[in-house]
């Protein structure tokens, strides 16, 4: 009888039906551990090795060739230098501003919930809105290389210079017209980050929060950028 292994650091033994015969053993063994499982060889048929489990007697219709083909199988995934894995991206631009934003309405919404105060569904439904927005901006890729270059590569966000003014007052006005929004937006998400002036005038504690609400009536209640009077680098 000889024993023949096949899975021995894989496929280090050339092993075929060829060089084998009846009454032959056959077990698995992987990268030097002890061997999983034994099989006999009971026939040879057709050029085919058929096997049972050594240890139970199961038949199970298995041949040599289903060993070797796992084995041969198991050395391309492990054997490989590396396994490619997909993964998802949010652009710089989206993560700086957009999900800082979001990030912003629910923190707000969270104290005013946990302070006690009543809460409005419709500011929940927002940041629904805000974070199935920011989700439409997700993009998969396959390599590492695909993103270099591009808004999707992993690098530090910066936030809009924030630091650039902080303790330094700054003051938004916005016209008549739009005022009632622009108050709508200033109590949703920026009243911890300044106060009303007027009902058309707003001062922020630095230039971040003037900055970002800006943006948001820009971005979001397509107020012209005429309609809001503020030093010009806050418009960037």
């Amino acid at each position: 009888m000889k024993k023949v292994k096949v899975f021995e650091d894989f496929l280090s033994e050339s092993v075929n039906e060829s060089n084998i015969k009846v009454g032959d053993t056959v077990s698995r063994k992987f990268m030097g551990e002890d061997p999983t499982q034994t099989f006999t060889v009971i026939s040879i048929s057709g050029g085919k090795a058929k096997l049972k489990d050594t240890k139970t007697g199961e038949e199970n219709g298995m041949y040599l060739s289903d060993l070797i083909k796992e084995a041969e199988a198991t050395e391309e995934t492990d054997g490989a230098d590396s396994v490619t894995e997909s993964f998802e991206r949010l652009p710089k631009d989206v993560i700086g501003f957009d999900l800082r934003m979001a990030s912003r309405k629910l923190n707000n919404f969270y104290e005013n919930a946990k302070d006690g105060y009543d809460i409005e569904v419709a500011h929940l439904d927002n940041i629904i809105k805000s974070l199935t927005a920011i989700k439409k901006s997700v993009k998969k890729f396959s390599k590492e290389e695909d993103i270099k270059g591009t808004v999707y590569e992993q690098t530090e966000i910066t936030e809009m210079n924030e630091t650039e003014d902080v303790n330094e007052a700054v003051k938004v006005e916005v016209s008549l017209r739009h005022a009632r929004h622009a108050n709508e937006l200033f109590d949703d998400m920026f009243k911890d980050y300044g106060k009303k002036l007027a009902s058309d005038v707003f001062s922020f504690k630095d230039g971040s929060g003037a900055r970002d609400f800006i943006r948001m009536m820009i971005k979001n209640l397509q107020i012209p950028a005429g309609e809001i009077t503020a030093d010009q680098k806050y418009f960037s």
